[in-house]
């Protein structure tokens, strides 16, 4: 079990390195079962782990959904109870977005690879599992997962990593003293908490490190010491 930003996928990487690659490989080439754990949404996790996508399991929007071979295992949808001037919602495949802001509806479309529809005033039929507030409206009900200085984002109350770890871990049957996670920041902790041996990378924060059980340079240099 792997975090993605900051922990396999370094600051200023657009792609998955070389290293990573064979790393993954490597597991899998052992049979041992892979899962990417991230704030990211599904079809962006899908676009990394491209030559993967069959044989990894999704762990996408902060755990509010797990996914594996399009089929979803686990998901945690939110309900249509918040208001903000410009926003994204993001459901299994489609980003939606209410914004006039001609600029940020670009990015949106470029960084969501034109998974993207425009809202008018109405939910979405389907099920959506994470809010993207550009206007950082605060949603009291609703737990932040990730913040910077354009945006706030929102999950299901009750719900973060480690949450969807465990229910992964019953449906694998797989003992929470076999599972092993590794993680850079804050919302990775849950998951630690969940897994048998937990690592926090070198560029951590402080306090993950100290969550952690381990502290390493990276899924890439450990995972071959593991299996």
């Amino acid at each position: 079990m792997s975090d993605l930003d900051g922990t396999i996928l370094k600051r200023g990487e657009k792609e998955l390195n070389r290293n990573i690659l064979s790393a993954i490989e490597y597991i899998l080439s052992n049979n041992v079962t892979f899962a990417v754990s991230s704030g990211r949404t599904y079809v962006e996790l899908k676009k990394f782990f491209a030559p993967f996508e069959n044989d990894i399991y999704f762990m996408a929007n902060d755990g509010a959904q797990t996914i594996y071979k399009e089929e979803t295992l686990s998901h945690f949808p939110l309900k249509a109870d918040f208001s903000s001037p410009s926003y994204a919602l993001h459901g299994k495949y489609m980003t939606y977005i209410k914004t006039g802001d001609v600029p940020l509806t670009r990015r949106i479309l470029k960084e969501y690879h034109n998974h993207v529809k425009v809202l008018d005033d109405s939910f979405p039929d389907e099920p959506v599992y994470k809010i993207t507030d550009y206007a950082k409206v605060k949603f009291d009900a609703l737990p932040l997962v990730y913040k910077d200085r354009t945006m706030n984002e929102y999950i299901a109350d009750g719900v973060d990593k480690g949450v969807a770890l465990k229910l992964l871990l019953e449906h694998l049957k797989i003992p929470k003293e076999e599972c092993c996670s590794f993680g850079d920041n804050f919302n990775d902790i849950p998951m630690f908490n969940e897994s048998g041996l937990s690592y926090a990378v070198a560029n951590a924060l402080p306090s993950v490190k100290k969550a952690a059980d381990r502290v390493c340079a990276g899924l890439d240099t450990e995972i071959r010491k593991l299996i």
